[in-house]
């Protein structure tokens, strides 16, 4: 919640260990924050079993959930493109762009 409230950009990957595709997804997601590292966006991954109370305050109800947060609030809707680093830099260049364009 602290991440989420202390920065300005977060783009977050809720998971769950168990479930293959979010397995599959940590090494693009893990890449793509290497990335974006270099930019003001916080890229984060959260374990909801370890933090399932969280999850559920947040209303992640399935796995993996991608959610891009601006100003401690939640987008209007979950990313649900390509898993790819290219489509998650597209989306977050997107993004970013609206936000400095508002």
């Amino acid at each position: 919640e602290r991440v989420l409230s202390g920065n300005l950009f977060v783009f977050v990957h809720f998971y769950a260990p168990w479930v293959i595709w979010c397995q599959r997804l940590i090494p693009t997601w893990e890449a793509f924050a290497r990335e974006a590292a270099r930019t003001k966006l916080v890229v984060a991954q959260v374990n909801c079993v370890e933090l399932s109370d969280l999850c559920t305050s947040l209303k992640i109800s399935a796995f993996p959930t991608l959610r891009w947060y601006q100003n401690g609030k939640a987008y209007h809707r979950d990313y649900n493109a390509d898993r790819t680093v290219k489509s998650f830099a597209a989306y977050a260049a997107e993004r970013l762009d609206e936000f400095f364009l508002e």
